[in-house]
């Protein structure tokens, strides 16, 4: 019995002592295999949830990352992650842009009220792409989610992935907030020099200027992540100019960032130009380009054009409009967005523009001829565009010269011609604005000018009359607003406010104009006569001259008669 007692016992003992060894055994052999514990000693997140997607979308992700005993790594060969446990963004991007990923386990987001959910995901990183419904006007933006292990409770760490390096620990959640990226251009006046008679010119939205400048452009924007199912991507930004721009064939020149010679993109290799005529252009960007994985979030186009003759006034602005077209799936090509710049000039006795009633609008300036006593002189024949147009008179020439303040009189002005530029359209830093001889109405038309300061110069009278030699103050001012829209401009001649036109707008749309007129009246003397008040005038040194030269030549001829009779 006491044998029997002793082997029970130490049959007890060998037992214990055989379980205690496997153990250990076993615990050796998973030390020594690097695995962790087997996962069913942690619990793996069941769900990968993306939100912010439109109903209709189709969101698919590629597991990019994957466990492989007991570590991470890139989800097949051709992957390219540093540190597959936190992959950088560039690699993420380089991955997606790639678009290749056969080879790849696969998890479909199913929609679930207002987001999409995939269940019971194997563990890793889940590279997630969004194609949009039929219609978007957006890209979706690639992003990743994971599926990781979690400490169970009571659990040994030894069943987290890695735990023995905390770094290698997951950062990456099981929801993600797409980011539709629905791409936006926008037009500007680029390297733009503000007039200091304009308020609110620091807009790039618009500006005003004389006919003849010519005028620097720049289009934003930025082209989305395109991967390699977009077959034949799709994006383009054209150009339209209305009438009175003409665009500078040579001056186009795309980038990949601001404007600089590192970032000046190749004709022909990243982008094609197409339809380039006078009035516009389009940029067609190559498929190589836009399926590379460089960082194409600021494309600049840049470009000149100069303002014609046919140039709208007031009001009415010549127009430059960039339209950007694009694929917004691999199958549609529905994206568009477009934006503008608008352009003034400004006349005198011209054309306010849009909606101001044109047929009781009063004159600024108009050439009058008057006799000794400053009466009207009604001797020529009366215009149909006024009421009243008694002394109105034609033939008189006049310059109008960019004000320089060196320069005092009429015939300085005058010959300053021969030093500066004098004929008008070849530079904005013309001396000559522009030059009218008046009509049967007697108004002084000048078109097409820029706000500023001006001098106005008569240089040539009415026949019948003696020329006026007065130098006459003229300033154009306006008020652009931020959307680069006229909202008012006013005439000033000789100090007194000859015209002031203001306007509303309703959705960038001129909705009314109305205008206050006072004008001034640019007086001749009829040869023969003599102002009387008023002061003398320039007419008296006509007279006081002829007598002169009269005195002159009777003396002359009296000298000559006394010297034939002593001979």
């Amino acid at each position: 019995m006491g044998n029997s007692g002793e082997k029970k016992k130490g049959r007890g003992m060998s037992t214990k002592l055989f379980k205690k060894m496997a153990a250990l055994a076993l615990s050796l052999a998973i030390g020594l295999s690097g695995f962790a514990m087997p996962t069913f000693a942690a619990t793996l997140d069941s769900t990968l949830t993306i939100k912010n997607v439109e109903a209709g979308a189709t969101v698919k992700g590629y597991r990019i990352v994957k466990e492989s005993n007991g570590k991470w790594v890139v989800g097949k060969t051709g992957i390219t992650i540093a540190d597959p446990s936190k992959p950088t963004a560039s690699e993420i991007y380089a991955i997606a842009s790639a678009g290749d990923f056969s080879g790849l386990d696969t998890v479909t987001f199913n929609a679930s009220g207002s987001k999409y959910v995939a269940n019971n995901p194997n563990a890793g990183i889940y590279l997630v792409m969004v194609t949009p419904a039929a219609g978007s006007t957006g890209v979706y933006t690639p992003m990743i989610v994971s599926a990781d292990y979690k400490q169970d409770a009571g659990e040994d760490k030894s069943s987290v992935l890695d735990v023995t390096d905390s770094n290698k620990q997951f950062k990456i959640g099981t929801t993600a907030y797409a980011k539709k990226s629905t791409p936006k251009v926008k037009k500007e006046v680029y390297n733009k020099r503000e007039n200091d008679q304009v308020t609110g010119d620091s807009t790039k939205a618009g500006d005003t200027h004389q006919i003849g400048d010519k005028v620097e452009f720049k289009i934003g924007t930025a082209i989305p992540l395109y991967t390699s199912d977009y077959k034949n991507p799709k994006f383009e930004i054209s150009d339209t100019l209305s009438t009175g721009l003409k665009l500078d064939q040579t001056s186009i020149k795309v980038y990949n960032g601001d404007p600089g010679a590192t970032t000046l993109l190749t004709e022909n290799t990243d982008y094609t130009i197409e339809n380039k005529t006078e009035t516009g252009f389009t940029v067609k960007f190559a498929k190589t380009f836009l399926l590379n994985s460089a960082d194409k979030s600021k494309i600049n186009v840049t470009y000149k054009a100069q303002l014609t003759e046919e140039a709208k006034s007031g009001f009415d602005p010549s127009t430059n409009t960039a339209t950007i077209d694009y694929s917004t799936s691999p199958t549609t090509n529905d994206g568009k967005d477009t934006d503008r710049t608008k352009h003034y000039t400004f006349n005198i006795n011209g054309d306010v523009g849009t909606k101001l009633n044109q047929t009781n609008r009063k004159e600024e300036i108009v050439k009058v001829g008057v006799d000794d006593e400053n009466n009207t002189v009604t001797d020529v024949v009366t215009s149909a565009e006024t009421t009243s147009s008694a002394g109105k008179k034609a033939g008189a020439k006049f310059r109008l010269y960019k004000k320089d303040a060196s320069l005092t009189t009429a015939a300085d002005y005058k010959n300053h011609e021969s030093t500066l530029l004098v004929k008008r359209g070849l530079d904005a830093s013309d001396n000559i604005a522009d030059e009218s001889e008046t009509k049967a109405d007697g108004k002084i038309r000048f078109r097409g000018i820029d706000a500023g300061e001006y001098v106005l110069v008569e240089t040539e009278a009415p026949a019948g009359y003696a020329k006026n030699e007065t130098l006459v103050p003229v300033k154009i001012s306006a008020e652009l607003d931020t959307d680069g829209n006229l909202k008012s401009y006013t005439v000033t001649i000789n100090g007194v406010e000859a015209g002031k036109y203001v306007a509303t707008y309703e959705n960038d749309v001129v909705k009314t104009t109305t205008g206050t007129y006072n004008p001034l009246h640019f007086n001749n003397y009829k040869l023969g006569t003599l102002p009387s008040t008023g002061g003398i005038g320039t007419y008296l040194f006509y007279i006081v001259g002829a007598a002169l030269l009269s005195l002159a030549v009777a003396m002359m001829v009296k000298k000559n008669k006394s010297n034939a009779a002593a001979k």
